[in-house]
């Protein structure tokens, strides 16, 4: 959400309401003349607010009951509304395992078909990507550029438009998400940096010599590593579901 208008200010506010579980699922919102009291605007502000909301999958309006708030299962994790809120108010731990796990089952299996299916042109674009990478290791704006773009030519040389579609709906998240997972006052950035380019390079390289297994791996391998670096603690595991479970049990 990167306009800062009135009405996505309030509905940022509301969304974070949402998603902090101060507004739980299946409860009464106030109604708009006690939302304009609350927020301090008019209803054609606090009406527009809430068409984005709704937008998201978080409320739906009842004729003669009000608008209620919506089960988590309805929201468009996609929208970068959603993601905003989340980074803003640091609710995205399980969020960002989800999605490093989507990640890894979408781009490995890309990597593995781009060691197959990959034309020379499209080699190409990745050789460039990693170049571009290789230049931009002090300018953090251009280098999670040229990362993305790395990732981008891969799932496009898979061949499978429907892999590319999914892709796409990932790019609020991923380039979000990449530009959270550096830091300038770490001191382990710059490193971190170098070994982004050294299993970018790895990556590429087996899908190069047309080794799918290979590729596959190397995405894999580095997508774990880019999951305790953007999760932001690297005692985690990738896979803590099975923790949580085992805990619950």
């Amino acid at each position: 959400m990167t306009s800062n208008s009135l009405p996505q200010r309030v509905a940022r506010q509301i969304i974070s309401r949402i998603v902090l579980g101060d507004l739980k699922p299946n409860q009464l919102l106030p109604t708009e003349e006690e939302l304009c009291e609350q927020f301090g605007v008019s209803r054609s502000v606090i009406r527009e607010a809430m068409r984005t909301v709704s937008g998201v999958g978080m409320t739906r309006s009842h004729q003669g009951r009000g608008t209620i708030v919506l089960d988590a299962r309805s929201w468009n994790e996609f929208s970068p509304e959603i993601l905003q809120v989340r980074v803003e108010v640091g609710a995205t731990g399980e969020f960002f395992v989800d999605f490093i796990e989507l990640r890894t089952i979408l781009e490995s299996q890309a990597a593995s078909l781009a060691a197959e299916r990959a034309e020379p042109s499209q080699l190409d674009e990745m050789r460039a990507s990693l170049r571009a990478m290789e230049v931009a290791l002090d300018d953090r704006d251009s280098f999670v550029a040229a990362d993305l773009d790395f990732h981008n030519a891969i799932v496009f040389a898979a061949g499978n438009m429907m892999i590319v579609r999914l892709f796409d709906l990932l790019q609020p998240m991923l380039r979000i998400v990449r530009e959270r997972g550096y830091h300038p006052d770490i001191d382990g950035e710059p490193r971190d940096r170098q070994v982004d380019v050294l299993e970018h390079r790895k990556v590429f390289e087996h899908i190069e010599e047309g080794d799918a297994h290979g590729a596959k791996q190397a995405m894999t391998e580095h997508l774990r590593w880019v999951a305790r670096r953007e999760i932001a603690d690297p005692q985690r595991s990738v896979t803590p579901r099975a923790d949580k479970t085992a805990r619950e049990r």
